[in-house]
């Protein structure tokens, strides 16, 4: 009984694996076909240095995915906001929560962008078109 329930729980983790190591293909399958996707590294700034993130920006569908290489965990009442830069205004990309279990995040599309960027913002802003938070990262096309 005992090597059977370990092998149950070794299964359940195989196909736990090999789902998200799918979701990654399809995810890495997303990026490479297209050439029209360009790509923004966006650094650490004062607020965190060692950060890192990739915006993927498809130029054509304007689809916007993003991978958040490097962010510190943020506190329980605070989350991270994407936003495209264009015309040297900030255009709102969405909130995401901080999951490592997920490689790409789809965020809103974006019209036109020169720089996109991600800030921490506190959770439940009523209003989220404009950036409150401190800047993490930012990285231009």
């Amino acid at each position: 009984i005992s090597l059977y329930n370990k092998n149950k729980n070794l299964q359940n983790n195989y196909d736990n694996t090999v789902a998200k190591l799918n979701d990654v293909e399809k995810d890495m399958q997303v990026l490479k076909q297209n050439p029209n996707i360009k790509m923004a590294s966006m650094k650490g700034l004062e607020a965190s240095p060692s950060s890192y993130a990739t915006v993927y920006w498809d130029t054509t569908s304007h689809d916007v995915y993003l991978l958040a290489n490097n962010l510190p965990a943020p506190a329980s009442d605070m989350q991270y906001q994407l936003w495209a830069i264009f015309n040297s205004k900030p255009v709102d990309l969405g909130v995401f929560d901080f999951k490592k279990e997920k490689l790409l995040i789809q965020a809103k599309n974006a019209q036109g962008a020169e720089a996109f960027a991600i800030t921490l913002e506190k959770k439940g802003r009523s209003n989220t078109s404009v950036p409150e938070g401190t800047m993490y990262v930012m990285g231009k096309l």
